[in-house]
C-alpha cells in the first residue's frame, strides 16, 4: 500500500508527536507506520508512506503530547493507493488493416490514475524490434466504467506491422499492453478515387491506389486545362494514400485533378476526375 497526503504542524511549546497508525481489529490495537518529533513548526510537506496492507484495515492519524503543546496539525489531499492492484484493466485491444490504413480498438474494464495511452508501432524489418512513438490518446483518470477508445494509423506503407500500447498513469508511471500484429498489402492496381467531400469548401481529400513504388505527379487544371496547382511531383511508396488539397486560394468552379504515375518496373498509370469548389 501507498499513503500520501501533505500535512502542516502548527506548533506551540515542548515537543510533541504526529504519526500515521493502522489497525486490523476495530481499533483495539494500532501498529505506527510514521511519526515526526517535532520541537517547532513542520511543513507545509508532502508525506508518502509504503507498508503492507492487512485485512479490514482502518488508518489514524495521530498526535502524541500535551494538548497545551500543539496549535494544529492539517492534513490534505490524502491518496490510499493498493500497489498490487492493476491501475488499468484492459480487456481488449485488436489492429486491422484496410486500405493502407490500421485501426486499433481496446477497451477497459477499470481505470485509476490513467492520464492516457501512447501508440507505438514497429515495422517487421529485422531480428530487432524499435518502437516509435506515433500517436496519443487521453485516459478517463479514475473510472469503474467499462471504456472504449480507437486509433488510425493513416498511409503506411504495405508490410508486417506490431503495435502496443504504453499506459501511462499521471505520476509518470507507466505498463505496456500486449502486442498486436497485421499485415497491410499492398492493392492489385491502380486507381484514382473521387475526392471527398465534393463539392468542397475550402480542402477535401483525394485518395488514390498504388500497387507498387512509383513516380508520382498529381495536378490540378481548371476548365481550360490550365494547371492551377501542383499538388504531388516525387516518388511514393505503394499503397493506400490520402493527401488533402487545400483550394483556398482559388476561385469557386469546376477543377480537375489528374494523376501520372509510373512504376518501377516501368507500368504507366493517368486518370483525372472532376472536383467542384464553392464558396
Amino acid at each position: 500500500m501507498k499513503l500520501t497526503f501533505d500535512y502542516l504542524e502548527d506548533y506551540w511549546s515542548n515537543i510533541v508527536y504526529v504519526g500515521v497508525a493502522i489497525t486490523g481489529d476495530g481499533g483495539n490495537n494500532y501498529s505506527s507506520i510514521w511519526e515526526l518529533q517535532t520541537s517547532g513548526n513542520s511543513g507545509p510537506e508532502e508525506i508518502t508512506v509504503n507498508f503492507t496492507g492487512i485485512d479490514n484495515m482502518q488508518i489514524a492519524l495521530y498526535y502524541l503530547g500535551d494538548a497545551n503543546d500543539i496549535d494544529f496539525w492539517y492534513v490534505d489531499d490524502v491518496t490510499l493507493m493498493d500497489m498490487d492492484a492493476v491501475p488499468v484493466e484492459l480487456t481488449s485491444f485488436t489492429a486491422s488493416a484496410s486500405n493502407g490504413s490500421v485501426e486499433l480498438n481496446w477497451t477497459t474494464a477499470t481505470e485509476t490514475n490513467n492520464k492516457g495511452f501512447e501508440i507505438q508501432r514497429s515495422a517487421e524489418k529485422n531480428k530487432e524490434t524499435e518502437w516509435e512513438k506515433i500517436g496519443f490518446v487521453d485516459g478517463g483518470g479514475t473510472s469503474s466504467k467499462s471504456a472504449s477508445y480507437s486509433f488510425t494509423d493513416r498511409n503506411i506503407k504495405s508490410g508486417k506491422y506490431s503495435y502496443r500500447l504504453k499506459q501511462v498513469d499521471f505520476n509518470g508511471s507507466f505498463e505496456y499492453s500486449k502486442v498486436v500484429q497485421t499485415e497491410v498489402t499492398a492493392p492489385a492496381e491502380f486507381s484514382l478515387k473521387q475526392n471527398y467531400p465534393n463539392p468542397f469548401n475550402p480542402s477535401t481529400k483525394i485518395s488514390f491506389s498504388l500497387p507498387q513504388d512509383s513516380r508520382v505527379t498529381l495536378n490540378v487544371f481548371n476548365v481550360l486545362g490550365q494547371k492551377v496547382s501542383p499538388v504531388i511531383n516525387g516518388n511514393i511508396s505503394a499503397g493506400e494514400k490520402e493527401i488533402t488539397f487545400d483550394a483556398s486560394r482559388l476561385t469557386s468552379g469546376i477543377y480537375f485533378y489528374r494523376i501520372d504515375a509510373v512504376s518501377v518496373d516501368g507500368k504507366k498509370f493517368t486518370s483525372a476526375k472532376k472536383m467542384i469548389l464553392t464558396k
